[in-house]
């Protein structure tokens, strides 16, 4: 077939709203794999999957998430534990038997077919009468712009061409659930945030349940509905990007997740929901979501609250004298290193400066106490080292 013979058949319409009848709803209880040699790879992990929405599983190099997406998948046979899709137990089935499809990392296209034989081949195994295999990879590559590419074939596409390939004959067989692992990590930037847009507005438009895995939070903030942090097999939280980045339950997610300052606290106090601490010399209320009691905590502030001032200026009211230091232009933003009293230094980040403030100069930080999240002590020093970046 040539792209001037394939008839001009669009999908159905669907709404942009998640499954009214939750279908595609994936429970895992009690999941848990143990590989040759006694490694546990995922640890009694429990986790509900809603119908029609994109929930990330995001985490270091060897957290469990890409073990969990291959249990699922059936790819990875399951040691103890059930999956369910629609209340229907499925860890025990073929992976061909699983109303799901997979879009892998390395595209996985067979380089001596043409794009419309690679998308063909996801209906290869489905029996249907040859007019509904037809209408379903002509609407298809219709939705995913591939129209004048269907003679192609894969080593004459760019890798965003061959990406959508990949998503096309994944999503041809109208599967109950759309399983990603890391398929954006071999594009380079610019093209890794135009496919997140069209995957993730795919993805609204015909209402698949997805689980998609990464270690990029940039890719799990800007693309879920829900986002999942793996740490060493196990799930340290789940919740929406918003909630994780602002209102982090552990260390390690608010570590993952962005930039963070990480400050010693002592706890002078308590009132109601709110504590009473010493951050670094100064006495101030902050929430006490952890109900912490007197003691040490983690005081965690991302460099994004951090206000940035003239020395002296005491208009923002409550605040620390800072000198300046390895300053940082990123054009929409400036990133600094403010040295406080008592050897301590934080992360600032300004948007859209009209000027940079030069390495060595005085300034005037500003918090506010609304800004600071408490987090159970981790026993960590107070340093000049308390900045992390990872997770970027």
């Amino acid at each position: 077939m040539t792209a001037s013979s394939i008839p001009s058949i669009k999908p159905p319409q669907q709404q942009n709203v998640s499954n009214p009848n939750d279908e595609g709803s994936l429970r895992l209880t009690n999941l848990k794999k143990i590989y040759p040699g006694g490694h546990v790879g995922v640890h009694h992990l429990d986790l509900d999957v809603r119908g029609g929405e994109l929930l990330t599983l995001l985490g270091p190099s060897g957290c469990g998430k890409t073990t969990t997406l291959r249990m699922i998948a059936g790819f990875e046979t399951v040691t103890s534990g059930s999956i369910e899709l629609d209340g229907l137990a499925c860890q025990n089935l073929a992976p061909n038997k699983r109303p799901m499809a997979m879009v892998f990392q390395s595209y996985a296209l067979f380089p001596h077919m043409s794009v419309i034989d690679n998308v063909r081949f996801g209906m290869s195994l489905r029996k249907l009468p040859r007019a509904e295999t037809e209408r379903r990879v002509a609407a298809v590559i219709e939705t995913m712009g591939l129209t004048d590419y269907v003679d192609r074939f894969p080593n004459q596409l760019s890798g965003g061409q061959q990406q959508r390939v990949a998503l096309a004959r994944a999503v041809v067989i109208e599967p109950k659930v759309l399983l990603f692992d890391e398929p954006l990590s071999n594009l380079d930037a610019k093209l890794r945030g135009i496919m997140r847009g069209e995957i993730r507005n795919l993805q609204k438009r015909l209402s698949i349940t997805s689980i998609f895995v990464t270690h990029d939070q940039d890719e799990a903030m800007t693309m879920s509905d829900r986002i999942v942090v793996m740490n060493a097999g196990r799930i340290e939280q789940v919740g929406s990007p918003e909630e994780l980045y602002r209102r982090p339950a552990t260390r390690f997610v608010a570590d993952f997740l962005g930039k963070s300052n990480f400050v010693d606290v002592d706890i002078l106090g308590l009132n109601g929901d709110k504590a009473e601490i010493d951050l670094n010399g100064h006495s101030c209320r902050v929430a006490n979501p952890h109900g912490l009691t007197k003691g040490r905590a983690t005081a965690l502030i991302r460099p994004e609250s951090v206000g940035l001032g003239p020395a002296g200026d005491e208009r923002d009211g409550w605040g620390f004298d800072a000198t300046i230091s390895e300053p940082v232009y990123f054009g929409s933003h400036a990133e600094y290193t403010l040295r406080l009293a008592n050897a301590l230094s934080i992360l600032a980040s300004v948007e859209n400066p009209h000027a940079v403030h030069p390495e060595g100069t005085s300034a005037r930080a500003t918090i506010s106490t609304e800004d600071i999240w408490l987090l159970p002590d981790s026993g960590a020093p107070t340093s000049i080292d308390q900045t992390s970046e990872k997770g970027l």
